[in-house]
């Protein structure tokens, strides 16, 4: 798919990378996937006008460390501030980056 960037995110993949483990519940592992989907939503390096507005969505929601995001980690077995630190870091190192049509 164009615009779909190679994603190499070691610090999250440790947590998400067991999505279809048996290990956890079928609920547990559908948030995993919430969760995964935000992160790759905020990697997308397309500006069309759709895309750009999927990857704000995400990155706002995980910025804004509101409620939904919040338990939406819990659901899914994940520590919310550990994926909100790592998205933080992960905006540093620029692997996570913004151009002027996606603002």
């Amino acid at each position: 798919m164009e615009g779909s960037p190679t994603i190499n995110v070691d610090a999250l993949t440790m947590h998400v990378d067991t999505l279809y483990d048996t290990v956890f519940t079928p609920e547990t592992r559908l948030w995993r996937r919430v969760i995964s989907h935000a992160l790759e939503d905020t990697m997308i390096i397309s500006s069309d006008r759709k895309r750009s507005l999927a990857k704000l969505k995400a990155h706002n929601w995980i910025m804004s460390q509101g409620e939904d995001f919040r338990d939406a980690c819990y659901w899914a077995n994940l520590d919310p501030d550990m994926i909100y630190e790592t998205y933080i870091k992960m905006i540093k190192e620029g692997r996570i980056k913004f151009t002027a049509r996606q603002l």
